[in-house]
C-alpha cells in the first residue's frame, strides 16, 4: 500500500493516566503485611488493597492539572485523610450500608508542577484503588 496523505480529524481532549494502588504503596514505602490485597469487581480495575490498621500512607507522585481519587464504598470500609502536597484536602468516608463499585470519591484541580497525593488511613479497612490524573 502506498499512502500519499494521512489526516485525522477529532476534537482535542486532555490526556488522562490512571495510577494503580501498587504505585501508591511503592510511593508510600509501605509494608505489604499492613495491607490486604483484594481482587473483585468493586475495584475499578478488578484489584486493590485495604488497610489493616490506621496510620498508613499510600502516596502517588504525579504531574498534572487535575486528579480524581477512585475508591469503592462498603460496610467494612473506613475513613481516610486525603493530603495534597502535605495539606489536608478532605476526609473521605468510604463506609456505606451496601457495596458501591469504585467511583471518583474526590477530585480537584492542581497547579502546574509536581504533586504528592497521599491517602492516610484513619481506621482499618480503607480501600486504595486508583488515582486518575489529567494532563
Amino acid at each position: 500500500a502506498v499512502v500519499s496523505r494521512f489526516a485525522v480529524e477529532a476534537e482535542e481532549a486532555p490526556a488522562k493516566v490512571s495510577y494503580l494502588y501498587t504505585d501508591a504503596l511503592l510511593g508510600g514505602a509501605q509494608n505489604m503485611a499492613d495491607w490486604e490485597k483484594q481482587e473483585n469487581g468493586l475495584f475499578r480495575f478488578g484489584q486493590g488493597v485495604c488497610s489493616k490498621r490506621d496510620g498508613l500512607n499510600a502516596k502517588w507522585s504525579v504531574i498534572g492539572s487535575h486528579f480524581a481519587l477512585w475508591a469503592p464504598k462498603g460496610p467494612s470500609f473506613g475513613k481516610a485523610e486525603l493530603l495534597v502536597d502535605g495539606k489536608t484536602a478532605a476526609i473521605v468516608d468510604l463506609h456505606a450500608e451496601s457495596e458501591v463499585k469504585s467511583q471518583a470519591v474526590y477530585s480537584s484541580e492542581l497547579t502546574s508542577g509536581r504533586h504528592a497525593i497521599v491517602v492516610r488511613t484513619l481506621s482499618p479497612g480503607v480501600p486504595v484503588d486508583s488515582l486518575e490524573v489529567t494532563f
